[in-house]
Formats: C-alpha cells, structure tokens, sequence
C-alpha cells in the first residue's frame, strides 16, 4: 500500500509520536510511508529512512507566510505526485487535507484526537471545516472504546477503535522504587485543559503533613506566567516548580516516585501511557475518553473525580503511605498492561488491517 500521513509538524505532541511509530512499523512491513507535514522542526520524533518526508516549509516562521490558497496547492501537488492509496489526516492535517483533496481518488481516513464531543460543539470556520472533513472521510479511528458513547452515530457506521501504541522507550526501562515516596511528576500543554490549578491545591493539602514533597511539571504552553502566579499565590515555591519543555520524559518519569494527570478532557494521554509503561504508581482524573480505558482502579493505579483536588490528595497520601512492595506490585501491573495491549507492533498491526479493508 502506499499510505500518507498528513500533520502539522512532528514534534511536540501525542498524535505525532502516533504518526511516527506507526509510519515506522509500516514502512518497516514494507509498505511504501510519506509523511507530508505543514512545516518542520529539529525537535522531530525519529522517522524511518525509508519513509519520504514532504514539507510546505522548513521552519513554522516560513509556513505562517504562505498564503491559505497557496497552502492547499501544494498539498494538492504533492499528493498527486505521490498517488496514496489511503491518506490519513490528524489534527489540523485532517481540514488541511480536506480541502485540498477535492476529486482525487483515495481514501481518505480521519482520527479522532480528543472526546469526540469537542469535535462537534467546536464553533468557528475552521470547526465546521472539520467536522466536514470528518462527515466526508472514508474511515474515523476512534483511540478508545469509551469515546463511541460520544461519536454521532453517523461517525460508528465507518470507525474503528485503535488505540495509541505505547513508547518502547517506555517499556524498555523502569522506576526504581525509593524507600520514601514523595517525588511527584507531571507532564502535558501547560493549558487549561490539563486543570494544574486541581494539582496544585492537593499539594497545599499534602504539605501541611509533608512539608519535603516536590511536584516538578514538564510542559510548556500559555498558562505558564498565570501558573508561576499562582504557585507563588498558594505558597508553593519550594514544593511545586515548573521545569519546562523536555526531551526525554521516559528518564523523568523514572527519576520519580508517582505520576499525576489532571485533566478535564482526553483522547488517550500519551503521556499516562509512558508513566505506566516505566512501572510509576499513577493517579489520574476520571475524565471523559482515555484514563478508565488504562487505570484498572485500585489495581494498577487511582482514578479520582474530575477537579475533586481533595479525593486527589487522598489518593497521594495513600501512595505515599503505601508500603514499598504495594507500590512495586501496583506499578508492575500498570508496566504489564501496557506491555501486553498497547506495544507498537500491535497497534500498528491494527492500523495496517484497517486501511487493507477500507482499500477492499
């Protein structure tokens, strides 16, 4: 098969460490794998050699001055030159995609990134423009089974759930478990999506009883003076440090005792994934889409209410109170689950079923 995957860039982001793994697994099947990507960026997540790489502009400063018009000639060209059978478009690359596939005869595939719901109720021009793309695709891969209760029927007729794959990376090494617990890390958009304000409130809570623990958060984005304010605000300066955009999550991950995700909304958090896969207790909010598809609660970590910072701290507590071999099994289960349902040959496996019966 000749497939393309179509994105903004591939770097910084969930979907495009999808769009690397699997373009790797496919093109390493032997299928022929392009990449056609707004703009580039040396932060890239790694790509096979044998996958072509197609870019409107080299940098994002150079991609902003390209007409909108101009923008979609040259997607157009390209996949005419390239002649997919299946194209596959996420996030922005899916409207780009859209409008710029008009009459050419392949198949088209859209993904879901995020509770379908936001998909639909999103307003705006380039809202409705995707939510055509979505209406007019082929084939909609949905990453959990928790997000059909809120895909349109419309959408169920032609989706298929697969999951996001997991980082071997992530899988391939493993906490070490201290004797004390309370190293806590965090990792996502510094955006109000992700709810820090609920982490930070549990950890008002937990100081009072231990005054040493430290919350370290990876992350860059928007919020990051209003967060810093409000760190200071709740008098958190010497527990709770905003650490910045990292490169290796895996090796923070292992340096920690616990993992936070505080969500209001997911698709299925890439990040999580990673911090199971490493054998790090977790604790996650139960919000719509993602965390209940992973965390068996209780078993191989907690699931606590959305924006309920005081079930939040309780649940630190008893990670934290836990005896040492209790933390060990729960994050063992957590390594395993992953291990077993979520490695990158499997998931690319499904991704390589799903276009081959589209394509028949």
């Amino acid at each position: 098969m000749r497939i393309v995957f179509v994105s903004g860039n591939l770097f910084d982001g969930g979907a495009q460490r999808v769009i690397s793994v699997v373009s790797n697994e496919l093109a390493e099947k032997g299928h022929e794998v392009a990449l056609l990507l707004f703009s580039r960026n040396e932060k890239e997540y790694s790509i096979n050699e044998k996958i072509k790489v197609f870019s409107l502009a080299d940098k994002f400063e150079d991609y902003k001055n390209i007409s909108e018009f101009k923008r979609i000639k040259l997607i157009r060209n390209i996949l005419k030159g390239f002649k997919p059978d299946v194209a596959v478009g996420f996030i922005e690359g899916g409207y780009g995609l859209y409008l710029s596939s008009f009459g050419l005869k392949f198949k088209k595939v859209s993904s879901a990134r995020i509770n379908p719901k936001y998909i639909i109720e999103e307003k705006g021009l380039r809202a409705y423009i995707n939510k055509l793309w979505f209406k007019n695709s082929n084939l909609i891969i949905l990453q959990t089974e928790s997000q059909e209760k809120f895909a349109p029927k419309s959408w169920l007729k032609k989706s298929v759930v697969i999951a996001n794959p997991v980082s071997e990376k992530a899988l391939n090494n493993q906490v070490v478990y201290n004797d004390t617990c309370t190293n806590i890390v965090m990792a996502g958009r510094l955006s109000k999506q992700k709810n820090y304000s609920m982490a930070f409130d549990a950890m008002k809570t937990l100081i009072k009883d231990y005054p040493e623990i430290k919350l370290n958060v990876f992350g860059q984005g928007e919020l990051q003076e209003e967060l810093l304010a409000e760190i200071e605000e709740k008098g958190l300066q010497n527990n709770v440090f905003l650490k910045g955009w990292t490169t290796n999550t895996v090796k923070e991950y292992c340096e920690h005792d616990i993992y936070l995700m505080t969500s209001n909304f997911e698709g299925m958090p890439n990040s999580l994934m990673e911090a199971m896969a490493v054998g790090l207790p977790c604790i996650s909010t139960d919000c719509e889409t993602g965390p209940s598809d992973l965390i068996d609660d209780g078993i191989n970590g907690f699931l606590v209410g959305v924006n309920n910072a005081i079930e939040l701290a309780e649940k630190i507590k008893k990670i934290i109170e836990m005896p040492k071999e209790k933390r060990v099994e729960m994050g063992k289960l957590a390594k395993r689950k992953m291990q077993e349902e979520f490695n990158n040959q499997a998931i690319a496996t499904k991704w390589e079923q799903a276009f081959e019966n589209l394509i028949r």
